[in-house]
């Protein structure tokens, strides 16, 4: 599973479609230290998920970061937090692993 996420953010990269920074994390500490270095706006998502239901994204405060945070994890232990970006053709799903440090 993880080649095939690595492989398909190669490919997003060489099409010119690199998402935001952003970060997997497994405890909610590191999700406000996130949000603290990052700002809103925000996309969080589980790692692992059949669909986007529980992704949530403009998480403008922190409380919607903590409520967001464990509607992700109800899905996976491991949560994916982006800085959110707009424009044409973005999705908040479009690729879990882009961007990341």
């Amino acid at each position: 599973m993880h080649f095939f996420i690595w492989l398909q953010s190669i490919g997003w990269r060489l099409l010119g479609r690199d998402n935001a920074e952003g970060e997997r994390v497994v405890l909610i500490k590191k999700a406000l230290e996130f949000y603290d270095q990052a700002g809103p706006p925000l996309v969080v998502e589980p790692l692992y998920r059949k669909n986007s239901r529980h992704s949530t994204g403009n998480i403008l405060t922190r409380s919607d970061l903590v409520q967001a945070f464990y509607t992700a994890q109800d899905v996976s232990p491991w949560v994916v937090l982006r800085k959110e970006i707009s424009g044409v053709g973005n999705s908040s799903t479009s690729s879990v692993n882009n961007g990341f440090k």
